[in-house]
Formats: structure tokens, sequence, C-alpha cells
């Protein structure tokens, strides 16, 4: 092993270490600094060839030092806290009891980070005096460590594996469970790409890591993925797992990966996203290797890579380059030619190989996904002798090269099975599914289908077995080339059963049974409108809107959306001599408007909605209003104003929707929840206008209305806990903290109960139990502060109903819990608590709008750290960025104009104690203009 690995396997350790030690310190768990003194007893002996003994045996951290070395006369002390005032009061210990007598040096090591300290050392002219450069942490002893001859580095290593290794799980005892396709034929090359992955996780187990392959399609960035779980099927014995990630819809794959492998049962009301929460949680128990295979961005993958202190490694396969979460990436380029020919004897055997190179690496130009199944074509006709020159023909053909080999092995059968499959997800093909598809189409057998099949496996255009799996260019190729006439006329009875499915599959998934595979299953077809048109009068434009309903419940909303689009365009042509159903169009634009409006784009979203307005204000053929329906895209016109900042103009909107939610709807009945809802938009839009009081009287009445429920008499405790929520602002804001405190507590446990479907909304439990713990701020109660930030920190990482993770609320999280152990004067531990918070705030809300103003009072309160610890430069940079970021403004564009003022003070008193006086008092005079 060479020493930059066995340096990385050191550092791996000892952080592990300080993360243990710092979480049992929360906990005021003292016995882990116990086993720490002895740890570092034995290992400080072997790195600086000590004979340290442990002096801390008598009582509980009492003495002054834990190890000493009397022959050699140096002391240390062992402890997790950096602060200056634990270091003096040691060094006071240490001659209290007389120890300077018996040592010449005594030395604190810190298990964590070391402080910037004003003073050089301790202690007076005639005492024992203590440089603080014998101050030592865990980066010190590192940087000793990595320069020791490579046998004793060898030996610390092993010395920590033995002590700090997370137990081993028995692979042998236990099968460990595994998605991972098969190896079909040999694995030849790519040693450098699988010895890359291997470096990294290796060298990060027992912790959270995301390794990214990225590449022109067709290079074999998944069979790389595929073949590096095969090779360490061991060192995970949480499993591991392949989910395709492409359909944008990774919470269903998760949902389905915990209940037909893991055996989860899905609890009643648990929505598709907590259900893949738990899925991660429940891997990641014991070292788990996921592959996300296909991801189209980081933004789509961001919900679901593992949490701090998960054991799960994720590996992603992408097109895009595009990374910027400081993921470790490399690009998977073509095989050379001297890949490919391995690649080739490993397919085809050597003779054959060379008889064949020539022609085989001109055709596959570097791309494995061209290169095997030609392969695989010229050894099926060295095995099978039929026409030998219309392959070899074929092959030299660079377009379609190795595809259209193959495709003419294929007898005309097997030919419309994979045509079939072309017309669905190409990474995930239900074996069941496609079968169904011919047997009602064609009539086929379960004999005829696996026959077929078996002659598409054997000629590698399909792997797989219970989900079978094309490449996505094989894919592209079956669907763009020209058809015989007799495969077309079947293939168009195929491409009807499956309109038909998935209209089905849609309609059963509205009607919420067996959500999670119904979910999982309908997205294993192709889902874009465009590719149904063609098939005839079986997909209307009412059953389109069931499946663009479908897609929506499932939050593929930028999908779902053209299927409204066309239903818009068709409604508003209507029928011949019929009256225009303008209800019916008004509902089909209002969709269009959610599908935008849950995209966070109101601009776009509001011109739909006040269509859709004007649509039903006329009725349906006979002039009736929806009374429901129209107060629905009331409220939401209103919401898409709020969201924008305009708060004046959104009221209107929803008092609007609320007069018309207290009228009966056609039955009769009155939706006092979709009242509610408006009602406490109402109350929100004031309370934004700092109107709290009478913000506080509409969010009271809204309360009370969504606790009498929907049409159906259903209660959506969520949208209770909002309006709860919402009241306990408006007294938080008037200073009536306790009050504001049961508020918010009672708003944490409707949000717990979920919505009228018993799902959970995440994010409004934990910005409940954040505003909580601001309560208890105020009223001086930083532990109790503490606790509810921590909690709501837990809650906010899981997303609201879509998965999607509210990052500025998350900040705000971290970056009280920073406040709070600033108040404990655990100055070291809050600057990484506030620098996380600066992280998640930049990325941004649900919509990815970052608020400005937020993020500038992190990096204010970063820059107060380094102020405190001399740092000055950095202090200075850190207030900088502040005002450049409360210059801007929150993400409606209000000015924080104390804040401002405030970080503008700083700058100045930086640049004073950096000695730059004129340019200090030209920002010190700008912070206290009245205008910025």
């Amino acid at each position: 092993m060479n020493r930059v690995n066995l340096v990385n396997k050191v550092s791996e350790y000892l952080s592990r270490l300080r993360m243990d030690v710092q979480q049992r310190n929360l906990l005021n768990l003292q016995d882990i600094n116990i086993h720490a003194e002895t740890f570092f007893r034995l290992l400080l002996n072997l790195v600086l060839d000590l004979d340290l003994k442990n002096l801390n045996v008598v009582r509980r951290n009492a003495m002054a030092i834990d190890l000493g070395d009397e022959g050699k006369g140096i002391a240390i002390q062992v402890t997790s806290s950096s602060s200056f005032a634990k270091i003096k009061q040691t060094h006071s210990d240490f001659l209290a009891a007389g120890l300077d007598r018996k040592f010449s040096k005594l030395i604190v090591l810190i298990i964590g980070v070391r402080k910037n300290y004003k003073k050089t050392s301790l202690g007076g002219e005639n005492e024992f005096r203590m440089p603080l450069s014998d101050v030592w942490d865990i980066p010190y002893l590192l940087r000793h460590i990595q320069d020791l001859e490579i046998g004793k580095l060898k030996r610390c290593c092993d010395f920590l594996e033995h002590e700090l290794r997370v137990e081993r799980f028995d692979v042998n005892s236990t099968p460990i469970p595994s998605t991972v396709p098969t190896l079909e034929l040999g694995f030849a090359g790519r040693t450098r790409e699988l010895g890359k992955i291997g470096a990294y996780l290796g060298s990060r187990m027992s912790r959270e890591a995301v390794f990214v392959l990225h590449g022109a399609p067709g290079v074999g960035k998944s069979e790389i993925a595929f073949e590096f779980a095969r090779q360490s099927h061991k060192s995970y014995p949480g499993g591991t797992f392949v989910l395709n990630a492409g359909d944008q819809a990774l919470s269903i794959e998760l949902a389905r990966l915990g209940q037909v492998v893991l055996g989860l049962s899905r609890p009643d009301g648990m929505s598709m996203e907590d259900q893949a929460f738990r899925v991660l949680h429940t891997i990641s128990k014991l070292q788990t290797l996921v592959i996300y295979d296909n991801v189209r961005s980081e933004k789509a993958i961001k919900p679901w890579v593992p949490r701090f202190g998960m054991l799960c490694h994720v590996l992603i396969t992408t097109l895009s380059d595009q990374w910027e979460s400081g993921w470790e990436a490399i690009e998977v380029a073509p095989l050379d030619r001297r890949q490919a020919m391995a690649l080739v004897k490993e397919r085809i055997g050597p003779k054959v190989a060379y008889r064949q190179r020539r022609r085989l690496l001109d055709v596959a130009d570097g791309l494995p996904v061209q290169l095997v199944p030609a392969c695989a074509a010229v050894l099926y006709e060295h095995l099978h002798p039929l026409s030998g020159a219309a392959v070899v023909a074929s092959l030299t053909k660079q377009a379609r090269g190795s595809f259209d080999a193959v495709y003419q092995l294929l007898s005309s059968s097997a030919r419309l099975l994979i045509h079939a499959a072309a017309h669905m997800t190409p990474a995930r093909i239900p074996r069941k599914e496609l079968q169904l598809q011919l047997r009602k189409a064609l009539g086929w057998s379960a004999v005829e289908f696996e026959r077929h099949l078996h002659a598409c496996l054997e000629l590698q255009i399909v792997r797989g077995t219970n989900e079978l799996r094309i490449h996505q260019l094989m894919s592209t190729f079956l669907t763009e080339m020209e058809l015989t006439d007799e495969i077309a006329d079947a293939l168009k009875k195929i491409r009807k059963v499956q309109a038909t499915r998935l209209i089905t599959l849609a309609r059963e998934l509205l009607g919420g049974n067996d959500w999670t595979r119904l979910a999982a299953l309908i997205t294993t077809y192709r889902l874009d409108q465009q590719r149904w048109l063609s098939v005839g009068d079986i997909v209307t434009v009412r059953k389109g809107e069931t499946v663009g309903s479908a897609l929506r419940s499932i939050g593929l909303f930028e999908t779902a959306q053209p299927w409204f689009e066309r239903a818009v365009v068709a409604k508003q042509l209507g029928e011949p001599s019929r009256r225009i159903d303008f209800a019916g169009l008004g509902a089909s634009l209002h969709e269009v408007g959610m599908c935008l409006l849950e995209r966070g784009e109101f601009g776009a979203a509001q011109a739909w909605l006040e269509r859709a307005i004007v649509a039903k204000e006329q009725g349906d053929t006979n002039g009736k209003i929806d009374n429901k329906s129209l107060s629905d895209s009331l409220h939401e016109m209103g919401y898409c104003l709020s969201e924008l900042g305009q708060f004046t103009q959104a009221i209107p909107w929803f008092e609007r929707a609320v007069a018309v939610s207290k009228k009966a709807n056609l039955d009769g009945k009155v939706d006092y929840a979709s009242l509610g809802q408006s009602l406490h938009q109402v109350g929100f839009c004031l309370a934004q206008l700092r109107e709290f009081k009478d913000a506080l009287k509409w969010h009271k009445r809204a309360a009370g209305a969504c606790r009498r429920g929907d049409l159906t008499g259903a209660i959506d405790h969520t949208a209770v806990g909002k309006a709860e929520h919402q009241v306990g602002f408006c007294l938080l804001n008037l200073g009536e903290f306790r009050q504001a405190l049961r508020w918010f507590e009672r708003a944490a446990a409707e949000g717990k109960i979920g919505d009228s479907r018993r799902r959970i909304d995440h994010t409004s439990v934990g910005i409940a139990l954040y505003m909580a713990g601001r309560c208890w701020e105020k009223l001086d109660r930083p532990e109790d502060a503490l606790r509810l930030f921590k909690g709501a920190i837990a809650d906010v990482e899981q997303g609201d109903l879509h998965g999607r993770i509210d990052h500025e609320l998350l900040g705000r999280c971290l970056h009280h819990v920073g406040l709070c152990l600033i108040r404990r004067e655990a100055t070291s531990d809050a600057h990484s608590w506030i620098e996380k918070a600066i992280n998640s705030k930049l990325k941004g809300n649900v919509h990815n709008k970052p608020d400005q103003s937020s993020v500038g009072a992190s990096l204010h309160e970063s820059g107060l750290y380094f102020f405190k610890n001399g740092d000055f430069v950095l202090a200075e940079s850190q207030f900088r960025r502040a005002v450049k970021a409360r210059a801007i403004g929150d993400i409606y564009g209000r000015d924080d104009n104390v804040g401002l003022r405030d970080s503008r003070k700083m700058v100045g008193k930086c640049l004073l104690k950096q000695g730059k006086v004129e340019e200090a008092q030209d920002w010190l005079r700008r912070a206290e203009r009245k205008r910025f």
C-alpha cells in the first residue's frame, strides 16, 4: 500500500474518532474521553517513541494530566475542548499538583481543531512556562504521522484500523442483498476507472461518499459501476443496489426497493418520499453501495444522496459533466484500440478476434455499447454458419454498424419483441409487463415469449432477468429505423395495447391502492405524450388528462404538463354544434398552471391560472359554475403573487377565493379545507406586511375551518398545522413568546399526523420545530432551543411531500445551532455549523432561490468567529461577502438595512486592526449613513 493510501486511511480513522468524541460530549458521556486517553497513550508511544503511562486513573477527569513519560519528562493532557479557559486551567492544575517538578514539558492534545490564541505562552517569570505551540490537535498529529518512515506509518495504520474499525459483517454466514446484474460474459479493461473508484470509496469506509462517472452515451459507464459493485460485493454487507434515476422519480425506485427487495411493508398513509427516506436509512445501517444509473442532473439527485454519518456509498452514472457539490467525478472516455481489442478477445476468443479485429474496431469506434453486440454477431455467425457475408457487409457500415448486424440475425418475432421493448424505458423493462403486452396484442403464449426473448438475450441486445434492459442507443436505433410492413402492422397492435395499459395504470394509481408498485410500474413506460399521438384514438384527450394527473400526483410535473396542454388546445376548439365547456377548459388551464407553479415558475403559471379563472367563471355547457374549482384557481393565482413578493396584490385574490369557497358547491356542500387554506394565505400576506394583529385573526379562522375537513369530511392535519404555525408566528412577532411556543408545538404535532392521506410534509414539521426553538431562544433557554433546532434539521432534511429540500430553512436551523453553541462558548464547533449554514443557504429554497439577506447573516456570524480569534484578514473577507449579500436583500428584494450597517462596521473594524486607517474610516462612515 503506498504512502498516499496509508495517510488517507490514518486521516479517515482520526477524523472518525474526533467526530465520535464530539457527539458523545454533546450527550455528556465521558466514557469516550477515558477510552481516548488509553488510545492516545498507545498511539503516541508508537509515533513518538515514548513510554507514556495512563496517570488519570484515580478519579474521573480529576487529575491535572492524563499521560506522562517520567523518563523523558513529558506530560500530556488529552481533551476534546479547545477553549483557552481549558488550557489555562490545565496549566494551573499542573502547577498546583507540583507536577512541574516531575515533567519539563506539558502538551495539551485536543481531539479536534485548536483555535488561534492571542497569547503565545502561559506562566510567569519564576514559574513553569508552557508555550502555546505545545497545544496540539488532530491536524498537527496527522502532519507528524505522515512524515514517518513507511514501515512505522504502516504500523500506525494497522493500529488505527484495529482500534477504530467498525465491526465487520460476516459475509460468509448471511447472504448480501443485491440487484446488480450478473456478469453474463467476462469483463475486460477499465482498470484505471475501477482503481480510482476503489481508492476513493475504499478510503471512506464507515462514512458517506459519492462518486460520479460521466461521459458520452455508449462508453460503458453503467457496466463499470456494475463491475465495481460485483468486485466489491463483500465490502458492502448492507447490499449493492442499482436504481434507474433517468425518469426523475427516484423516490419511487427507492420505495419499490424497500418493498420488493428488503421486504418492508408500507404503513397506511406513508408517502412515497417517506418510504424512500425510510429505505435510505434502513440500507445505511451497514455499509451499502447504491448505483444511481443515468442521472440527469445534480438537482434531480440531491435529495437522495446519503446524509452525514450514513454508511452508504453512491455511484452515479450520467451524461452531465456539471457537478458542483464537491463529489469526486471522472470522465469515462471511449476505449482506445488496445483496450477495445482486449474486450474483443474476452468476448469471442483470440482466434476469431484476430480475423475480425479491423472491422470490429472500426465499426465500434471505442464504444463498448456497439462493440459488444458486434462481437456477439460475429460469434453467432462463427458458431452458427449462415450468410457470413451479410454480417461482414453490415459491419462495414459505421453509422449503424453492430446494431444492423445483430438485428439481421433475429427472426421477425424476436424483432417484434425488441421493438416493443424499445417503447418502454430502456433501463427498466418489466419482463411480465412485456409478456402481457405481447400476449394481448399478438396472442403469444408464455413459451413463445420465452423462446424469442432467449434469442435476444443470446445476442445481448437485451439483458437482465425479471427486469430487462436495452441500451439507450439501441433503443434509439430501433425507434428510428424503417420497418417492414409486417413488423409495422404488428407493432401498431402492440402500441395500442401499451397505450391501453398506460391509461389503466394511471387510473389505478389515482385510485390510491398499491401506490408504490403502480408508481414504479407506470414509470417503466415512455411518458412523453408525443410518443402516443400516433397510436390512434386510444389516448383520447380525457384519457390523456388522466395520465397527466397520475404523473402530477407522483411529482413528475414537467412530464405531466404537455398532457394538459394538449387538452387545452382540444377544448378551445370545442365539439361541432355544441357550446364550449368552459368549466372543463378552465380545469385543464388550471392543471397547466399548477405544473408550472410546482416547479417555481410563478410568472408563467400566473398567465395560465388567470385564463383558467376567466373560463371557470363562464361555467359548464349549462352555465353552472363549480365554486370549488373556481376558488382553487383564485387561490393559486394569489399564491403565485405572494411567492413573487407581491403581497398587497395577492390579498384580493385570496379574499375572492374565500368568498367563493363559502358558497355551496354543485353538490350543495362547502369545502372548509379549501376555505381554510385561503384564509391562511390572507393572514400570511398580512404578516409579511408586518400587520401581525390583523393576520392573527385570519390565521385563527383558518385553523378552525381546516379542522372541519374537505367535501368528504377528511381533515388535512398538515394544513391545520400550517395555520397554527402562522398563529404562533404572529404571536412571536407581537412579543408573546410563551403563547407562540404553544402554537408552534401544536403545529408540529398536527404536521406529524399528515395530510388527509396521512402523508407527512417534513418541511412543515421542521419549520414548526425551528420556530419553537426561536421561542426558547427568546425565553433564554438555549439548551431547549438547541434540542428543537436539531430536531428541525432531521425533519427538514427529509423534504416536503415531493422530496424537495428547503436548503434555506435547513441553513437557518444550522445557523441557530451554531448560535446556541456560541452561548455555550463552544465557538469552534459553532463555527463549523455556521459554515454548513452558509453552504446550505446558498442552494436556496425548494425552487433554488437563495435568500441573500439570510446568507449575509451567516457570513456575518462567520466573520465574527475569525475576528474574535484574531484572524482579521479572513474576518474582513467574510464581512465583505456579508455586505454584498445583504445589499441584495431577501427573496422578495427587501433590504436588511440594520444588518448591512453592522457588516459594514465590521469591515471597518477589521481594516483598523490591519492598520488600514483611511480605508477603515471610509467603511465606518458608509455604515453610519441612514440610507444605503
